[in-house]
Protein backbone atom coordinates (compact mmCIF):
# COMPACT_ATOMS: atom_id res chain seq x y z
CA UNK A 1 0.00 0.00 0.00
CA UNK A 2 1.32 3.43 -0.81
CA UNK A 3 1.93 6.28 1.60
CA UNK A 4 -1.01 8.18 0.09
CA UNK A 5 -3.61 6.19 2.03
CA UNK A 6 -6.13 8.23 4.05
CA UNK A 7 -9.50 7.80 5.77
CA UNK A 8 -12.58 10.00 5.23
CA UNK A 9 -16.20 9.91 6.39
CA UNK A 10 -18.44 9.63 3.32
CA UNK A 11 -22.19 8.98 3.40
CA UNK A 12 -21.92 7.93 7.05
CA UNK A 13 -19.19 5.36 6.38
CA UNK A 14 -15.51 5.48 7.25
CA UNK A 15 -13.88 5.05 3.83
CA UNK A 16 -10.19 4.31 3.36
CA UNK A 17 -8.79 5.61 0.07
CA UNK A 18 -5.40 4.45 -1.20
CA UNK A 19 -3.51 5.46 -4.31
CA UNK A 20 -1.48 2.58 -5.73
CA UNK A 21 0.49 2.02 -8.90
CA UNK A 22 -2.58 0.71 -10.79
CA UNK A 23 -5.01 3.41 -9.64
CA UNK A 24 -7.16 4.04 -6.57
CA UNK A 25 -8.45 1.42 -4.11
CA UNK A 26 -11.20 1.95 -1.53
CA UNK A 27 -12.53 -0.05 1.42
CA UNK A 28 -14.68 0.38 4.51
CA UNK A 29 -12.66 -0.77 7.53
CA UNK A 30 -14.74 -1.68 10.55
CA UNK A 31 -17.90 -2.50 8.59
CA UNK A 32 -19.78 -5.79 8.85
CA UNK A 33 -19.84 -8.37 7.43
CA UNK A 34 -16.07 -8.77 7.59
CA UNK A 35 -15.75 -9.62 3.87
CA UNK A 36 -17.03 -6.10 3.10
CA UNK A 37 -13.69 -4.78 4.39
CA UNK A 38 -11.88 -6.00 1.28
CA UNK A 39 -10.41 -3.49 -1.17
CA UNK A 40 -12.52 -2.44 -4.17
CA UNK A 41 -10.86 -1.29 -7.36
CA UNK A 42 -8.60 -0.32 -8.89
CA UNK A 43 -10.40 2.76 -10.17
CA UNK A 44 -8.94 5.16 -12.73
CA UNK A 45 -8.95 8.02 -10.21
CA UNK A 46 -10.33 9.08 -6.84
CA UNK A 47 -13.38 10.77 -8.38
CA UNK A 48 -14.43 7.52 -10.10
CA UNK A 49 -13.93 5.58 -6.86
CA UNK A 50 -16.08 8.01 -4.86
CA UNK A 51 -18.85 8.04 -7.48
CA UNK A 52 -18.97 4.22 -7.42
CA UNK A 53 -19.04 4.13 -3.62
CA UNK A 54 -21.78 6.76 -3.30
CA UNK A 55 -23.84 4.98 -5.96
CA UNK A 56 -23.59 1.64 -4.17
CA UNK A 57 -24.54 2.99 -0.73
CA UNK A 58 -27.24 5.40 -1.95
CA UNK A 59 -30.85 4.93 -0.89
CA UNK A 60 -32.53 2.72 -3.52
CA UNK A 61 -35.01 4.38 -5.87
CA UNK A 62 -37.92 2.10 -6.74
CA UNK A 63 -41.10 2.43 -8.78
CA UNK A 64 -44.60 1.75 -7.43
CA UNK A 65 -44.66 -1.48 -9.48
CA UNK A 66 -41.42 -2.67 -7.90
CA UNK A 67 -42.78 -1.76 -4.44
CA UNK A 68 -45.87 -3.86 -5.19
CA UNK A 69 -43.58 -6.81 -6.00
CA UNK A 70 -41.61 -6.30 -2.77
CA UNK A 71 -44.87 -6.32 -0.78
CA UNK A 72 -46.16 -9.41 -2.59
CA UNK A 73 -43.01 -11.39 -1.81
CA UNK A 74 -42.60 -10.19 1.78
CA UNK A 75 -39.61 -7.89 1.22
CA UNK A 76 -41.41 -4.74 2.42
CA UNK A 77 -42.06 -3.64 5.97
CA UNK A 78 -42.24 -0.76 8.40
CA UNK A 79 -39.59 -0.45 11.10
CA UNK A 80 -40.08 2.25 13.75
CA UNK A 81 -42.43 4.10 11.44
CA UNK A 82 -40.07 4.01 8.44
CA UNK A 83 -40.91 2.08 5.27
CA UNK A 84 -38.08 -0.30 4.36
CA UNK A 85 -37.30 -3.01 1.84
CA UNK A 86 -35.07 -6.03 2.23
CA UNK A 87 -32.34 -6.22 -0.37
CA UNK A 88 -28.79 -7.38 -0.92
CA UNK A 89 -26.40 -4.48 -0.33
CA UNK A 90 -24.49 -3.50 -3.49
CA UNK A 91 -21.47 -2.65 -1.31
CA UNK A 92 -21.29 -5.43 1.30
CA UNK A 93 -23.30 -8.19 -0.35
CA UNK A 94 -25.18 -8.68 2.91
CA UNK A 95 -28.95 -8.76 3.24
CA UNK A 96 -30.20 -5.49 4.72
CA UNK A 97 -33.33 -3.55 5.56
CA UNK A 98 -33.07 -0.13 3.98
CA UNK A 99 -35.31 2.90 3.51
CA UNK A 100 -36.10 3.71 -0.11
CA UNK A 101 -37.21 6.54 -2.35
CA UNK A 102 -40.38 6.03 -4.39
CA UNK A 103 -40.07 7.40 -7.95
CA UNK A 104 -42.48 7.69 -10.86
CA UNK A 105 -42.46 4.82 -13.34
Amino acid sequence: MSATSRVEMIAGYRLEIATVRDGVLIRTPGIFPVNAREWHGPYADEAAALVDFRTRVARPRITPERLRQYRKHGYYGIVRGVEVIQRRSPWTGASELTPFELVAA
